[in-house]
């Protein structure tokens, strides 16, 4: 999977973004919605649904042990891009990078199984 913009930052974001196929959880006052985390950076990351919430949306976002609320600021067909009220610890980023690593060579349906029972949609 290829990170979304420069690795290295720059650009409009100050942040660098670590590839990140993960499933995460999104909720508003009035839905939910499971989502593939397609990238992450301190500040922001784009996520993949299948149906999104509409731009400007307030959403609680939960990534494993992270949670954290979020605005959308863009979406493009399956996609949308968010922005944290406020920035990730770098051991957050870290720990999200860790559990990509540990996720990588497993067969996608098993990941997907592990990403819904840590993120509690499996109990």
């Amino acid at each position: 999977m290829v990170a979304f913009g420069k690795a290295s930052g720059g650009g409009r974001r100050e942040g660098s973004r670590e590839a990140a196929p993960l499933n995460v959880l999104m909720t508003t006052v009035s839905a939910s919605y499971s989502a593939e985390l397609v990238d992450l950076s301190a500040t922001g990351a784009r996520l993949r649904c299948d149906d999104l919430p509409a731009i400007g949306v307030e959403l609680y976002l939960t990534v494993g042990r992270i949670k954290t609320f979020c605005t959308v600021r863009w979406t493009i067909d399956f996609e949308c891009g968010v922005q944290f009220y406020e920035p990730l610890l770098q051991a957050d980023v870290v720990s999200v990078r860790r559990d990509v690593a540990a996720g990588m060579g497993l067969d996608p349906s098993l990941r997907a199984a592990m990403d819904d029972w840590v993120l509690g949609v499996a109990r």
